[in-house]
């Protein structure tokens, strides 16, 4: 039997090659960029924390009630985590799942390629990686909407007993709200993954 390859096969699995290698390529960046976001979310919540210190700390140094200043810390704190998260949890992971999907299909039309994707199908339904990344983010986020309901709270209790209940349950609302978004749109992703590995157990 003859086993010589033609040379326009050769150029056509040169092609394969080069473009399985700029998926792995690609999905090792994105990957390098969700970690690098997970360390900005930590110092980021750092710097939040530094500044509500500063103020706390500091003599008359705004033009309102300090409790207030800390509260729109607080709030700043949570939108920069909140657009960290998406970049890191839904967009960088939805770039790496499509070099995924690509490679997989390259690994099923090829099989003299290595099958990494479908060995990392295989270990992500073993493992809940993203759910601790959205544990982070949330729990991040949560710890800044405790501070700022407890600040607020403070705040409105010097003229309102009940505007100060009303406030907290307004802060704890909307961090539950959030927090059921996060998780959504991460859930949206592992049913996407979760489809590809049942995909390729019929496949196999």
């Amino acid at each position: 039997m003859d086993k010589t390859i033609s040379e326009e096969e050769v150029h056509r699995r040169l092609l394969v090659c080069a473009t399985y290698s700029y998926l792995l390529s690609a999905a090792r960046h994105h990957g390098s960029l969700q970690t690098s976001y997970r360390i900005m979310a930590s110092s980021w919540l750092l710097a939040t924390f530094v500044a509500i210190g500063f103020l706390i700390s500091a003599d008359a140094i705004l033009p309102f009630d300090h409790l207030l200043g800390v509260a729109i810390i607080c709030i700043l704190g949570i939108i920069g985590l909140f657009l960290l998260w998406y970049e890191d949890t839904f967009v960088q992971e939805l770039l790496i799942d499509i070099n995924v999907v690509e490679a997989l299909r390259l690994e099923s039309q090829n099989s003299w390629l290595p099958q990494l994707h479908h060995c990392f199908l295989h270990l992500h339904s073993k493992t809940n990686a993203r759910v601790v990344k959205v544990v982070f983010f949330v729990g991040c986020k949560s710890i800044l909407f405790t501070i700022m309901a407890i600040f607020l709270g403070i705040y409105f209790y010097k003229y309102n007993l009940h505007l100060m209940f009303i406030t907290i349950l307004a802060c704890l609302l909307l961090n539950i709200l959030s927090s059921h978004f996060m998780i959504g749109k991460a859930g949206k992703i592992q049913k996407l993954m979760e489809y590809l590995h049942r995909v390729d157990e019929k496949q196999w």
